[in-house]
């Protein structure tokens, strides 16, 4: 599997769920979660070799999904991973954790992470890949720990709060997910 450049975060109406065939052009993997509220999410991981390949690769499913995303997503999100490689998620992941926040005024998206050396001890939790995101259209920024399990879930989550004491950003918003299924990896 080749790293994907683009996170997409989807959250759809009760009792809905959004449907992505697993052999879509530039789609490296989707899960399918539930949040401790009980939402259906998906998350989908694009690739095409770097970021805008993805956009362009993503763009093009959701212009031809129009009227099933309509339907269906109460909010569709776009990360890049903005530091780091590309994602590599394996099949053992049975949790994600999502963070996103904004960084405090007049800094930016990539300052923040230039600053943030403390995030860097979250890449070395056993059974976690944990990819840094910005998202396309604000300023916003999101840490994503896709997790092999709920062990791995918590000491992402206590290794995190140690890292985000530091970090220069507001509105901090943490969702915790486990999988409801995963898709097959694309050929």
């Amino acid at each position: 599997m080749a790293g994907a450049s683009l996170l997409q975060r989807v959250v759809c109406r009760p009792g809905k769920t959004f449907d992505a065939h697993p052999k879509t052009e530039g789609l490296e993997r989707k899960f399918d979660v539930v949040g401790e509220d009980g939402l259906t999410v998906s998350f989908l991981l694009w690739g095409g070799g770097n970021a805008f390949k993805a956009s362009v690769l993503l763009a093009q499913f959701e212009d031809t999904q129009r009227n099933m995303t309509r339907r269906r997503v109460t909010h569709n999100d776009k990360y890049e991973v903005a530091k780091g490689e590309p994602i590599e998620a394996n099949a053992d992941v049975g949790a994600i954790v999502f963070v996103r926040a904004t960084p405090t005024a007049g800094v930016s998206p990539q300052e923040f992470f230039a600053a943030a050396a403390s995030l860097d001890s979250l890449s070395s939790i056993p059974g976690a890949t944990v990819c840094f995101l910005q998202d396309q259209k604000e300023s916003s920024v999101g840490i994503c720990a896709l997790c092999s399990d709920a062990d791995a879930m918590g000491a992402f989550l206590e290794q995190w709060e140690h890292a985000q004491e530091e970090m220069a950003w507001k509105d901090v918003v943490v969702d915790k997910y486990t999988i409801a299924s995963v898709a097959a990896p694309a050929a």
